[in-house]
């Protein structure tokens, strides 16, 4: 391999701004280089490799081939092949042989690589070796044009719980790590359920522990997650009692008040 920094290779691909928001960006570096290879390899237009059929965005790469590339172990390329492959950003065949690999496609690489004029990168390749100062102006002016525009993914519902448990107020009255730290365990535990916590029924709970000293309050969270409890009982404890009195008369009895789904 050559130690200069410049290469023969020709063409390039695009790199779309959003994959700053994307799992992409957010992944290891080994399993980023392994994306970022596979597109540059990925083909502009269909072209048979060894007699194989590869559309555009696909490619034909063996586990020591991209190895080799990258230079990353053949464990490393594994295990970034299987992270993107749970991510959506590739689909991976079936190998045709031990010599000849996987066949490779890049998911949604249409979106991303949109041809311009029918020619693809090819065009745009020319345009840069045509000797044009004015590169920048044109792609800002012409960005609105040519970006192609990529809805985001709406949130899953764990990740809106890591969220609401993030963004929750703690009232000053049990603002105190033994507390926090409670929370976190309850929130952890409705996590592990697939019991999902939202930004109402978090507001709610506090509203209700608010009621009773910052310990009794603690002590009903650690509770709930020893006995996996959805919701969270202070009056359960003998000697609970509410702060504020006025709300005694609303109070759910204990064997009424088992799961609470939507706020404890």
């Amino acid at each position: 391999m050559s130690e200069s920094f410049y290469s023969d290779r020709e063409g390039w691909v695009a790199i779309h701004r959003c994959i700053i928001d994307s799992k992409l960006w957010s992944c290891s570096d080994a399993t980023f280089r392994v994306a970022v290879y596979l597109m540059l390899e990925a083909n502009h237009e269909p072209h048979p490799v060894r007699r194989i059929k590869i559309e555009r965005g696909q490619t034909v790469r063996s586990i020591t081939r991209i190895s080799d590339d990258c230079n990353l172990s053949r464990k490393a390329v594994r295990h970034a092949l299987k992270i993107l492959a749970q991510d959506e950003f590739l689909i991976t065949d079936e190998p045709f042989g031990a010599q000849q690999g996987h066949r490779i496609t890049i998911c949604n690489y249409a979106t991303y690589q949109p041809k311009k004029n029918g020619r693809g990168t090819e065009r745009a390749h020319e345009g840069n070796h045509a000797g044009n100062t004015n590169n920048n102006e044109d792609n800002d002016k012409n960005e609105l044009e040519d970006t192609p525009v990529v809805p985001k993914k709406p949130k899953t519902k764990p990740e809106l719980h890591d969220d609401a448990v993030k963004n929750a107020v703690i009232p000053v009255s049990l603002d105190t790590q033994a507390f926090n730290d409670a929370l976190a365990e309850f929130a952890g535990s409705r996590r592990d359920m697939n019991k999902y916590l939202t930004e109402r029924s978090i507001r709610a709970t506090l509203r209700k522990l608010a009621n009773f000293p910052v310990g009794q309050a603690t002590s009903a969270l650690m509770d709930s997650v020893a006995n996996d409890y959805q919701g969270v009982f202070p009056e359960r404890h003998a000697n609970a009692r509410p702060v504020n009195t006025t709300n005694l008369s609303t109070t759910k009895s204990p064997e009424h008040d088992i799961s609470e789904p939507d706020d404890f």
